[in-house]
């Protein structure tokens, strides 16, 4: 651990992350598609206490070139 506890923080929330996700897929199984999952998610992050941001805008670049404004979930 690092003088300022960082890192256990950090690992602390890859376990909750990784627990919620456990939950939401337990709960409603394999095989849907991804914003279904992604709701349950926001779901379950709020029922834990986390704060999140949902489909963040990032542009996509091409050569240089922008094509597409895509969303990312974050």
């Amino acid at each position: 651990m690092d003088t300022n506890g960082r890192e256990y923080v950090e690992n602390e929330l890859c376990y909750q992350v990784a627990g919620c996700a456990m939950a939401v897929l337990n709960e409603i199984g394999h095989g849907l598609r991804e914003k279904t999952y992604e709701r349950g998610l926001c779901v379950e992050f709020a029922e834990q206490g986390l704060s999140y941001n949902s489909q963040h805008v990032y542009p996509v670049f091409y050569k240089g070139k922008q094509i597409h404004w895509h969303p990312i979930s974050g």
